[in-house]
């Protein structure tokens, strides 16, 4: 009797641990901002702009929301450029930068 008890506890012990077991977050989303102006505390968020973040064989594009920003995730670990590209100023306003995507990580960038 005692024995099927410890068995009993032992197996709800198990079933708590591999249910209960911690995953590790894998996806990094980013969030790319973009404003104009010389200084981006003063700047204003362009809407409409678009972002290409690519590099090798990775190659993501997108249109900035009302807020200036643009939201993707990523499944990987990387290095990427950005490109943004506003095409309502003449010229266009453009602008470049580099991001490093870290796992399970949000990444803010404004450029």
């Amino acid at each position: 009797m005692f024995s099927k008890y410890l068995m009993l506890l032992f197996l709800l012990v198990g079933l708590l641990m591999v249910f209960s077991t911690c995953k590790k977050e894998t996806e990094t989303e980013v969030i790319i901002t973009v404003k104009y102006g010389l200084d981006t505390l003063l700047a204003v968020p362009i809407y409409n702009a678009e972002v290409i973040i690519e590099k090798g064989d990775i190659s993501v594009k997108g249109i900035t929301d009302l807020a200036g920003q643009f939201h993707y995730t990523f499944d990987i670990e990387a290095i990427l450029d950005v490109k943004v590209t506003s095409y309502d100023y003449i010229p266009p306003a453009e602008g470049e930068s580099t991001i490093r995507l870290k796992q399970g990580k949000t990444l803010k960038k404004t450029i």
